[in-house]
């Protein structure tokens, strides 16, 4: 896998590179095709090496239309529905992946 080493901050930089490059991929298909290659991706990848991000306010599920960390939700039920999973357990483990790599979120998600 290619997660970060904790405190070590190359490797963080690393994973955050792959990362995006990897959310590009994810981005919601302009075609059919495209549309396979993504599915593929999802299905691929472990879902303890997936982190998601919603890149507000660009790159929405819908074209021209400005995005919001709520969409993060669009994204989950993809992975969801590709991976054949319960929304819950995917909504929890791409949780448990950020917190693993952003430590710092925990003291935000305690505050909810």
């Amino acid at each position: 896998g290619w997660w970060a080493a904790e405190g070590d901050k190359d490797r963080q930089r690393q994973v955050l590179v792959r990362q995006a490059e990897v959310a590009k991929r994810l981005r919601p298909p302009a075609s059919s095709v495209a549309m396979e290659g993504k599915q593929k991706l999802v299905k691929q990848l472990p879902l303890e090496n997936i982190c998601l991000e919603t890149d507000s306010p660009a790159l929405g599920p819908e074209k021209q239309v400005r995005n919001e960390p709520k969409n993060i939700l669009v994204s989950a039920e993809y992975i969801s529905k590709v991976k054949g999973l319960p929304l819950e357990t995917v909504v929890e483990v791409t949780t448990r992946n950020a917190l693993r790599l952003f430590p710092k979120l925990k003291l935000a998600v305690r505050l909810l």
